[in-house]
């Protein structure tokens, strides 16, 4: 793959917000044990020929407010503990865990801006730069996701 120098900066320019936003997700963050004052359900519709719909919940605590696995809603009650820690640069909540259990829940869109998505496109640049492949639409498409997870973390 033959690049000039313009395109390697911008290849570079978004390999690196990939690597922030994964370091981001990576690093262990600030850690809150809050008490739980409200657990928000939402309808989430989508308009389409199937009508279909969905619910999404939110634990609001003093400080934060953050989306929750429906699984984890039934065990969430106002006036409950919830521990969760919150990323050192975007300050979005990583996961949370309920007093009692062992296991800490990921929200599944964290999963795939923080983790899934910057994997994914390093991954993409590490085989078109070590194997010489030509998957430069690939690359651009990654780098629109790239851009736009940004501006979802920085919203």
């Amino acid at each position: 793959m033959n690049l000039n120098s313009k395109q390697l900066l911008y290849i570079g320019i978004f390999g690196i917000t990939a690597l922030t936003i994964l370091v981001d997700f990576v690093a262990p963050g600030t850690s809150y044990e809050k008490e739980i004052q409200e657990v928000r359900k939402t309808l989430q519709r989508y308009y389409n020929a199937g009508g279909n719909y969905h619910y999404s919940y939110k634990v609001i605590t003093a400080d934060h407010e953050f989306l929750i696995d429906e699984d984890l809603v039934k065990s969430a009650i106002k006036g409950q503990l919830v521990g969760y820690t919150i990323s050192p640069i975007f300050s979005q909540t990583n996961w949370c865990r309920l007093p009692g259990s062992t296991q800490k829940s990921y929200h599944s869109l964290r999963l795939a801006s923080g983790l899934i998505l910057p994997l994914i496109f390093l991954l993409v640049l590490f085989i078109s730069f070590r194997f010489k492949k030509r998957i430069g639409t690939l690359v651009f498409i990654l780098q629109i996701l790239v851009l736009a997870d940004l501006i979802f973390l920085l919203s």
